[in-house]
């Protein structure tokens, strides 16, 4: 008779055998989105309907939940129900309930889905644009952002590891990531060649980095000449706000040239000291407090590629515009 742990060595050999390139599943795409911007090009909007209607949602890699505002809510004549989260504004204030609703992302149909509810969502000058699309959504698939061509693609996650990046490329960043307990994605990456820590932030149109880490790693003085103050946070007198032009900010050999950042105070109220890093509503979670927030006026620069399943996210340089003979 053979020992009994023949067969379970032998399973866990199999196990540990790396995955061949023949047994891994080739990368495949579900749906490609023409998405559209604000005028800046700082806010991408994700065409979608929502009960039959045509609408747009803010992208938003930096919301742990997506939403849809009051205003919509009420158009569509539909009850709310009490959630088991609680979500903050920039204003202290807070919403505990949600909607169901139908939704449709370009050809595919996720049926019923939940929507936190909160007013004040819809945006002045896009009046279609009435909620923001987050990360309950965005990681059941894999991700690629381009903004300049303005497209979202939503790949299977299920596929070959690191095999993704099916665009002409000059440079690969491959970065891992942090994925924290609200759902917000964390990158490393070096700022001014110290290391730092950013979530990245769709929703977000400019990019921060908090002051008492601009002053511990990189010696920076608020209010010095070359980081003057420009305003101050959210409107609220004694949270002074400061800028500064850095040299570089990379991410495994990919960089941006003289980033400009908002340096930030601290906050003392864990609701408000998340929000003004620029996404419009915010989970509580005071364990992890990245120091930089990675906008769009930064991201906008680059193509990338969020594995959700990988916990990678790739980043690769826009490639430069052809010129003219």
């Amino acid at each position: 008779m053979k020992p009994w742990f023949s067969g379970v060595l032998a399973a866990c050999i199999l196990l540990a055998m790396p995955v061949r390139a023949e047994d891994c599943k080739p990368l495949k795409m579900f749906e490609s989105i023409a998405l559209s911007s604000s005028p800046d090009g700082r806010r991408l909007y994700v065409p979608v309907q929502i009960n039959g209607q045509d609408k747009r949602l803010l992208l938003d890699t930096g919301a742990p939940i997506s939403m849809i505002s009051d205003d919509m809510v009420k158009a569509l004549a539909i009850g709310t129900h009490q959630a088991k989260v609680r979500l903050y504004a920039v204003t202290g204030s807070y919403t505990d309930r949600y909607a169901r609703v139908t939704l449709k992302i370009g050809r595919l149909n996720l049926g019923e889905s939940e929507f936190m509810v909160s007013p004040g969502l819809n945006d002045g000058d896009e009046p279609d644009v009435v909620g923001i699309l987050g990360t309950d959504f965005l990681a059941m698939f894999d991700i690629a952002i381009d903004p300049a061509a303005k497209k979202l693609d939503l790949l299977d996650p299920d596929h070959c590891p690191e095999k993704v990046i099916y665009w002409p490329a000059s440079a690969i960043a491959k970065v891992p990531v942090e994925r924290l307990r609200d759902g917000h994605i964390v990158v490393s990456l070096e700022l001014d060649g110290k290391p730092v820590r950013a979530i990245l932030d769709t929703g977000a149109s400019g990019s921060t980095l908090r002051i008492t880490a601009a002053h511990a790693f990189l010696g920076i003085e608020a209010g010095s000449a070359d980081t003057p103050a420009v305003g101050e946070l959210n409107g609220t007198k004694g949270l002074t706000t400061y800028r500064h032009v850095f040299k570089t900010l990379s991410f495994e050999g990919v960089a941006v040239a003289n980033p400009t950042l908002t340096l930030i105070p601290e906050m003392t109220e864990e609701p408000l000291s998340s929000t003004p890093l620029g996404t419009l509503i915010r989970v509580k979670n005071p364990a992890i407090k990245p120091e930089l927030l990675l906008g769009m006026d930064i991201l906008r620069h680059m193509h990338f590629y969020i594995a959700y399943k990988e916990h990678v996210v790739y980043f690769t340089p826009l490639a430069p515009a052809p010129q003219n003979p």
